[in-house]
């Protein structure tokens, strides 16, 4: 639904170089699997609603702070049944458990990065 590099993807994998086929593999079902539902679902960001300049400084206005998915809820463009599915697709889901998933794969791909000479 919604990418941010920085906060979620750099902070959690760093900025290094990922080459190792076996390790992209894990990143890959990592974010569109448990990461990604994590923090579509469960964590609030903020968006930049707009920027107002007074004189040299620029101002930064940001909405109010929503998950990805309630952004999708709140859209007119956004059929009734995709949102309905949505629903129902978080009320199956743990954040709790897909934390404790989420970090099993991360001590995993660490395994790996560091077994690489």
């Amino acid at each position: 639904m919604e990418q941010k590099n920085w906060t979620h993807i750099r902070q959690c994998f760093g900025y290094e170089r990922h080459d190792n086929p076996e390790v992209v593999n894990l990143i890959n079902a990592l974010v569109k699997g448990t990461y990604g539902q994590l923090l579509n679902y469960f964590h609030a960001t903020l968006k930049l609603d707009r920027k107002e300049r007074h004189g040299g400084r620029v101002r930064r206005i940001y909405g109010d702070a929503q998950t990805p998915l309630a952004r999708v809820l709140a859209s007119a463009e956004v059929t009734a049944q995709t949102k309905r599915h949505l629903e129902q697709e978080k009320a199956r889901l743990n954040p709790f458990a897909l934390k404790l998933i989420i970090a099993r794969g991360l001590k995993e791909i660490a395994s790996l990065r560091r077994a690489r000479p």
